[in-house]
């Protein structure tokens, strides 16, 4: 018995050793219940709420004001003083982190807007969870022999990655249809594949075995890395903050993430204001949305048919911190629909060169839309992070195929071709004036612009008549049959 007991403190003493020494304690986001800083702990004992890493930012923030304003290689360590690994320990890398925040010259001028792309497909896995399981693993390696996790594909595919790095057996619970991209990558990497009948079935028997450490979107320690994204782009703007940052939200972890490495560098000193932060859902799941709206149902039905798998998670763990930071920075939920992810996913490749897997492509669709109903300013920067790559999406490609017109069929166009089908015929301020009944709030001279675009893709076509004393311009479906 005593020699358990010593070996025990043993192990406890070791994992001390092994976090930051200037995390204060880690804070539950639901009870606000203070808990000691441990490795054995994902979530809050009283109430299940998800745990926030609170670091010693007064003590930290002469020092990392002075690091982080000299030059150096940008990566996720470059913030080592505000991650959860202790100095003393070495970390487990494969040179993740410091992507790159491109200007879209050619998107910026087709929306008319000031559009930055932070391009996470270059992570090792090509994905940003990679950005987390650098933390994670460097944490856990010298403990416990086997990483597990459950259901999502592009987090098991990192983990993966970094197990084999580490020497440490990793094995992935399939509960859902996951990319067969993913599962050939995990499997290349030494993955151990289990199939299960159901999310509750894979975590009980993940629970049940001591020498597995499991690994969930609400692993503290997980998200810590995920915060690095925020870093970065304010660091590469040199410290001046972007009006909106558009975030694909699954989990809710990485938007949740990012508001708290927003509030870290103002907490430091670094920033004195905060971006407005946009999560976007696929329609089929517009669950934050929902929650925002005070409206979410009891049981939300997971199994939807969309493009945007990776957004459509049982029971995302974070959704509700995610909530929280969107109405704490005065953000909005967006969702779109798979023909506006498809739209997206063609510009980003055929305009700058990035092939994304769907959920990420719906950043930019959410942009478009936000612009469209007015919400985003085109004088305003905006950052729309790339999540993750279609590489591993082998159906992307055959999307990225599909022709694409130069301007995407945005909710308010289909909206404006929806009524000329009905009207079959009609000048512009009709039209608006029908618009703006039905409740589609829209200026003028915006319709003008939808209804220019419209006939550029040849949707539309226009014809100069004679009304009276007034020389009108009318539009007609290009299909439609000709109206005398």
């Amino acid at each position: 018995m005593c020699a358990m007991v010593f070996k025990s403190m043993s192990i406890n003493i070791f994992m001390m050793n092994l976090l930051n020494e200037n995390i204060l304690y880690f804070k539950c986001s639901k009870c606000g219940m203070n808990i000691s800083p441990t490795l054995n702990v994902a979530r809050c004992k009283e109430c299940g709420g998800a745990l926030r890493v609170i670091y010693d930012y007064d003590g930290l923030a002469d020092t990392v004001r002075v690091k982080l304003r000299t030059k150096g290689r940008m990566s996720v360590w470059r913030y080592w003083d505000l991650l959860p690994l202790s100095r003393r320990a070495r970390p487990v890398t494969l040179l993740e982190g410091g992507t790159p925040l491109i200007k879209s010259r050619r998107l910026s001028r087709m929306l008319k807007v000031r559009l930055l792309l932070k391009n996470e497909t270059v992570n090792p896995t090509g994905s940003f969870l990679d950005r987390g399981s650098t933390v994670v693993i460097s944490l856990i390696r010298r403990i416990h022999k086997r990483v597990c996790c459950i259901a999502n594909g592009n987090l098991g595919a990192s983990l993966a990655a970094y197990a084999a790095r580490s020497d440490i057996s990793f094995r992935f619970f399939v509960t859902r249809p996951i990319d067969k991209g993913e599962l050939y990558q995990m499997s290349a990497l030494g993955a151990e594949l289990i199939f299960s009948r159901s999310y509750d079935e894979a975590l009980k028997q993940v629970l049940s075995d001591e020498e597995s450490y499991y690994v969930g979107c609400d692993n503290p320690f997980l998200l810590e890395g995920e915060k690095t994204t925020a870093f970065e782009i304010i660091e590469e703007l040199r410290w001046k903050v972007p009006d909106w940052i558009i975030v694909p939200c699954g989990s809710g972890g990485h938007l949740s993430m990012i508001w708290k490495g927003i509030e870290e560098l103002r907490e430091i000193g670094l920033i004195d204001k905060a971006p407005r932060l946009v999560g976007v859902q696929p329609s089929a799941f517009p669950l934050l949305k929902l929650i925002l709206e005070g409206r979410r149902p009891l049981n939300m039905n997971y199994e939807v048919d969309t493009i945007a798998r990776d957004l459509v998670l049982e029971g995302p763990l974070m959704i509700e911190e995610a909530a929280k930071a969107i109405r704490n920075s005065r953000g909005v939920a967006v969702i779109v629909d798979d023909e506006e992810i498809l739209d997206a996913l063609k510009l980003l490749a055929r305009y700058e060169g990035i092939i994304a897997e769907p959920s990420s492509a719906s950043t930019l669709a959410a942009l478009m839309k936000l612009l469209d109903n007015g919400i985003v300013d085109h004088d305003e920067e905006v950052v729309c992070i790339i999540t993750g790559s279609g590489l591993k999406t082998q159906d992307v490609l055959s999307y990225a195929k599909r022709p694409s017109a130069s301007h995407p069929l945005t909710e308010t166009k289909r909206e404006i071709l929806r009524l000329l089908k009905v009207l079959k015929r009609a000048h512009g301020y009709l039209l608006w004036k029908k618009l703006m009944e039905e409740g589609v709030s829209i200026s003028l001279p915006a319709l003008y612009h939808h209804l220019k675009e419209l006939e550029e893709t040849g949707y539309v076509k226009s014809q100069v008549v004679r009304c009276g004393r007034r020389i009108r311009k009318v539009y007609e479906l290009s299909t439609a049959p000709k109206c005398s």
